[in-house]
């Protein structure tokens, strides 16, 4: 009943509505009569991209230590970094020469730990389901030599406002085939 009444006073106009079907398509499709209109996740892929690269493999020192400061610190550190590299931010490219006064961010590390490299991005937008990102890391995993790195993340759709949502970003430092870092940042929804 209260369906019904939404439809006879609310839901009176036109509407633009949004549906995703993350199992077989059904023939004939169900709404394939309102002329809908089809969008597909394909991957937009950057290669090459010239990047300052911190020392990715977490310091012998803080797992000696066992220090959850020093961990903490590191682990932030990568993870502002990683997300620069996400945004293809200037910051963190080789030819970076922004003033000092707009700028403080250098890359983490000390001047000798930093390596120039390519780096490739590949993102998709749209729907996706839970068992593709499962499926995409582990091949990702599978695929990679042990001494290469990766960073995976995965970002939701937020309730509220841009940039409140949630991230969920996973790395395997380099030579370091069995450890991984996990970042779970929980926005505020």
């Amino acid at each position: 009943m209260e369906l019904v009444y939404a439809c006879k006073t609310a839901l009176d106009t036109p509407m633009a509505w949004l549906f995703c079907n993350l199992s077989k398509p059904l023939n004939p499709d169900p709404i394939a009569q309102y002329h809908q209109t089809k969008y597909t996740p394909n991957p937009a892929v950057v290669q090459n991209m010239p990047t300052q690269i911190p020392p990715l493999n977490i310091p012998s020192a803080v797992l000696a230590d066992r220090s959850r400061q020093e961990l903490g610190d590191y682990s932030t550190e990568i993870y502002e970094w990683l997300s620069l590299v996400r945004l293809e931010s200037p910051r963190v490219g080789l030819r970076d020469d922004i003033n000092p006064y707009l700028s403080t961010y250098t890359v983490p590390g000390d001047l000798n730990g930093i390596n120039e490299g390519q780096l490739c991005k590949i993102t998709w937008q749209g729907f996706i389901s839970p068992g593709w990102v499962a499926n995409t890391l582990a091949g990702l995993i599978r695929t990679l030599p042990p001494e290469g790195w990766f960073s995976f993340s995965t970002t939701p759709f937020t309730r509220g406002v841009m940039g409140l949502g949630a991230d969920y970003t996973i790395m395997r430092p380099p030579s370091s085939p069995g450890e991984y870092l996990l970042w779970e940042i929980k926005g505020h929804e």
